[in-house]
């Protein structure tokens, strides 16, 4: 946790999951607590992390669980909504991502 503002040794400006404001005493979940949150909620010990390739191979990162589901977690970064096209073997998914957002999706194993 961190206060507002919370600066490093260094002087550097923070970032954190929660951020603590000791006057309201009031807590907020930035937006890298809910990135940890989609993590922790849908991976697990003993899942293996897989390639991925294409043009969202930059902003996602995927997991196979020891069942065959597949866990893709990944943002869309830009102003716009996008479209996310997703092969796995001969199945095919088609996703539209909204501007600046977080995203994960759960392929249950075959």
């Amino acid at each position: 946790m961190l206060e507002p503002k919370g600066r490093s040794t260094w002087g550097w400006e923070q970032n954190a999951m929660l951020t603590v404001d000791p006057a309201a005493k009031q807590v907020t979940h930035n937006p890298e607590f809910y990135v940890m949150k989609h993590f922790a909620h849908f991976t697990a010990p003993g899942d293996l992390r897989i390639g991925l390739k294409g043009p969202w191979a930059g902003n996602a990162v995927a997991f196979e669980k020891p069942d065959g589901t597949r866990v893709l977690v990944l943002a869309n970064p830009f102003a716009d909504k996008r479209e996310l096209r997703l092969s796995i073997g001969t199945l095919n998914y088609e996703f539209k991502l909204e501007p600046e957002s977080f995203h994960t999706i759960v392929i249950p194993g075959h």
